[in-house]
């Protein structure tokens, strides 16, 4: 039995922006945990090759542990999508829609929120981007 509200978060491997996408994920969207769904460059990932083990990751999120959010990420010096924010957000916004799709398949009506995370003054801060 699952107790608490949990968020996923399709996001990069990469650890330093991991705290404060699970702060976000508590203070915005009320979130107790936040399961991690990780690949080198996730944003990239998902616009680009839509791969489905993640769509089965996020399913089981959802099924099991009654995820209410779904967070897109894309980071600062990212080495898996190693490009300017601005293609970042344009990954995320397509990665977006593909994840909107997968929760169609799964007719689950929840929101989908794009993250930027980036450095700034030494703490990682988000961005909400879509």
């Amino acid at each position: 039995m699952t107790i608490g509200k949990f968020a996923a978060a399709l996001t990069c491997m990469d650890g330093r922006p991991m705290q404060a996408i699970i702060d976000w994920a508590k203070k915005e969207r009320g979130a107790d945990f936040v399961d991690m769904i990780t690949a080198a460059g996730m944003d990239k990932v998902l616009a680009t090759k839509k791969p489905e083990q993640y769509k089965k990751m996020l399913r089981i999120s959802i099924k099991h542990h009654r995820a209410k959010t779904v967070l897109i990420v894309g980071h600062q010096d990212c080495a898996g999508n190693p490009v300017k924010q601005e293609q970042h957000e344009k990954d995320i916004k397509k990665a977006k829609k593909v994840a909107e799709k997968w929760l169609k398949d799964f007719e689950a009506k929840i929101p989908v929120f794009g993250l930027y995370v980036e450095e700034k003054n030494g703490k990682w801060q988000v961005a909400k981007i879509i």
